[in-house]
């Protein structure tokens, strides 16, 4: 996706960079961040986004989303080839659930969900609804108490 997209989309303004910059995905977490992403420099409760820009720029983000307010520190402004966008506010969770969706098509609205509620039971509901489904329909996954299942895998609740 290029970034031009969103700096329409979003109001976000081109601080340094090309607007043709490719992104191939989104992180606000530097240590999660791969070649050709955008880095959302998020702060949370106790640490400051803006602090993690360089661990982003050195696993290869193509980009970086700041506050209007962030520091911008000078080796960013060094870094060749390094997009710098800048939000008015400050990213937060829900811009980067919003940028996340939007990049990766809004996998949620092709989801079929089964919610099952009650006193008792439900867990021997869902196995066997998670059985009929996957029966009838291909892979079916689940999220219980006991545990959550992707359809390929089952992980064991702590």
């Amino acid at each position: 996706m290029r970034l031009g997209k969103w700096l329409a989309e979003e109001n976000w303004t081109l601080v340094q960079g090309l607007a043709e910059t490719i992104i191939t995905g989104v992180s606000d977490d530097s240590r999660k961040v791969e070649p050709g992403m955008l880095f959302i420099a998020r702060s949370g409760v106790r640490e400051d986004g803006a602090k993690y820009l360089m661990e982003a720029l050195a696993r290869g983000a193509r980009a970086v989303l700041l506050g209007d307010k962030a520091v911008l520190p000078e080796e960013v402004g060094q870094s060749a080839g390094a997009a710098v966008v800048r939000c008015k506010g400050e990213p937060d969770v829900a811009m980067v659930g919003r940028l996340a969706e939007k990049f990766y098509g809004e996998p949620s609205k092709q989801l079929q969900l089964v919610g099952i509620t009650g006193t008792k039971g439900k867990t021997t509901v869902a196995y066997l609804i998670q059985q009929l489904l996957g029966e009838l329909a291909g892979k079916c996954g689940m999220i219980g108490t006991i545990c959550i299942d992707d359809g390929k895998k089952r992980f064991r609740r702590n």
